[in-house]
């Protein structure tokens, strides 16, 4: 894996390697959610992971969940840090699972998708630390987005997409979360129907969902 700036995303052409002294920067051992580390981070108690997480915690400890609340947490939180030991993780997470041929091309697509979610959101998006346990509700709403996409739950995908940007300029989202979808279906990483949440209380009135 080559490196550029600190804010630079990692040329994804190449391996990273979690051996390289120096550049782990940014990795945390697992923790769990009533760490007053985390809470002191992201400002919830032990609780807040049941209270806030539309999923259930049955769906989230499945692979492919993990996979996808991790590599949304890590994404974002590499844009917002410019840490390049928050890519790493997510790296890691996928290469041990995937190997490398599919984990770059799976985490090229993620890239594209959050990409696509911070060009154009309208709300500040949370997620939990990286390697917290649990993951919150914005994690949660972005897992059952892709999850619709698998199970081809169209109207959940669009109100997930709604909920997550504030604003219902969502198709390049769509398109992202789509491909990255069809990228974890074809690596056998197949999200269960019941990681489909019910987010129709948090998304735009329909008044404002509108082109």
């Amino acid at each position: 894996m080559q490196f550029h700036s600190r804010a630079t995303e990692p040329d994804w052409r190449f391996p990273l390697r979690a051996s390289t002294p120096g550049r782990l920067r940014h990795v945390h051992a697992p923790l769990d959610v009533g760490d007053a580390s985390v809470n002191k981070h992201s400002k919830l108690d032990k609780f807040s992971v049941d209270r806030s997480c539309p999923l259930t915690q049955s769906a989230l400890g499945r692979g492919p969940e993990h996979l996808v609340g991790v590599g949304f947490r890590c994404w974002l939180k590499g844009y917002e840090t410019g840490e390049i030991g928050c890519w790493e993780e997510a790296w890691t997470a996928y290469s041990n699972t995937l190997g490398t041929a599919d984990a770059k091309r799976a985490l090229g697509d993620l890239s594209c998708w959050v990409q696509a979610i911070r060009g154009h959101a309208q709300r500040r998006i949370e997620t939990f630390p990286p390697g917290c346990r649990g993951f919150c509700r914005d994690e949660c709403v972005a897992i059952s987005m892709i999850a619709s996409c698998q199970h081809n739950a169209c109207p959940a995908m669009r109100a997930c997409a709604f909920t997550l940007l504030g604003c219902p300029a969502i198709d390049e989202v769509v398109q992202g979360a789509e491909s990255f979808a069809a990228t974890l279906r074809s690596v056998s990483q197949v999200l269960s129907p019941a990681s489909i949440c019910s987010v129709a209380q948090y998304a735009l009135p329909q008044s404002h969902a509108t082109h």
